[in-house]
């Protein structure tokens, strides 16, 4: 089950203007990630602001953000899933993607998703993102780039998925290439919806 998402240009536009690097730090309030399932083994760095002087970081807040365009920031398309939370496709307005009653219900769908690739072993950036967001309808690579300096792996690092705060990272990371920095979504805010669901 594959739910592949088209990113808005002008956010890979944006990505490839800047000279992305990344603040490491580690083991911040349970945010960070231990262990991945093989080598090579991994923290998964955060940050404190999100972004300051070209310097891109990850939001590690938990405030619910507002205004997330379908409360979908992952783009997933429409599909027959059942989402829990998703709005009937004839009460879709937009006709491509996902629409959720509540910002809580589109994260939970996100993680849902990438649990499954990784249940399926697509457990690096570059199996993930290559078939979250293809070639034929994306800038892949820009999107691989961005998501890997952001936390600190190489795109062939196998993540531990299964471990909340890489999932967190994850999550934020990808929102901001679908939606764009305003329409991103935090680490501890993703923490939290991961928790109130017990998705992991």
């Amino acid at each position: 089950m594959v739910h592949c998402c088209r990113c808005c240009a002008c956010h890979l536009v944006c990505v490839k203007k800047k000279v992305v690097t990344v603040e490491s730090v580690t083991n911040l309030s349970g945010v960070g990630g231990t262990s991945v399932t093989s080598t090579p083994v991994v923290n998964i760095p955060v940050a404190t602001v999100t972004e300051v002087s070209g310097i891109v970081k990850l939001d590690v807040g938990n405030v619910k953000p507002t205004g997330v365009k379908w409360n979908n920031p992952l783009n997933i398309r429409i599909s027959s899933n059942e989402w829990q939370g998703k709005l009937p496709v004839n009460q879709n307005k937009n006709g491509n993607f996902e629409e959720f009653t509540d910002l809580d219900y589109g994260v939970r769908a996100g993680v849902k998703n990438l649990t499954t690739y990784n249940n399926r072993g697509l457990n690096t950036l570059d199996k993930i993102i290559n078939t979250w967001a293809p070639v034929s309808e994306n800038n892949t690579k820009s999107y691989i780039d961005f998501v890997a300096k952001s936390l600190s792996v190489t795109s062939v690092t196998v993540l531990n998925l299964k471990d909340k705060g890489i999932m967190a990272s994850l999550v934020s990371a990808m929102s901001i290439i679908e939606k764009g920095k305003n329409q991103s979504v935090p680490v501890g805010y993703v923490l939290n919806v991961i928790d109130r669901f017990n998705l992991l």
